[in-house]
């Protein structure tokens, strides 16, 4: 894509979507490889990160490695 992490991330979609199944198994977020929508589970993110924030970004770039393709 030659674009840089910034403009790349502006490229990327976050949408609340604490109502799906898989919010309710504990996921903080969750995409399909080569997708540029990654859905969140706000309750939940919003629950991790009071405890362990290191492990919120971990996730969030976890996701945007699937949108990258990375399966």
């Amino acid at each position: 894509m030659a674009v840089d992490i910034h403009v790349y991330l502006t490229m990327v979609t976050f949408i609340d979507d604490t109502r799906h199944r898989m919010c309710v198994t504990g996921v903080l977020a969750f995409t399909a490889p080569g997708s540029r929508v990654v859905r969140v589970c706000s309750n939940e993110l919003t629950r991790i990160n009071a405890e362990q924030p290191a492990y919120v970004v971990a996730s969030l770039i976890h996701e945007i490695l699937h949108t990258l393709g990375l399966g």
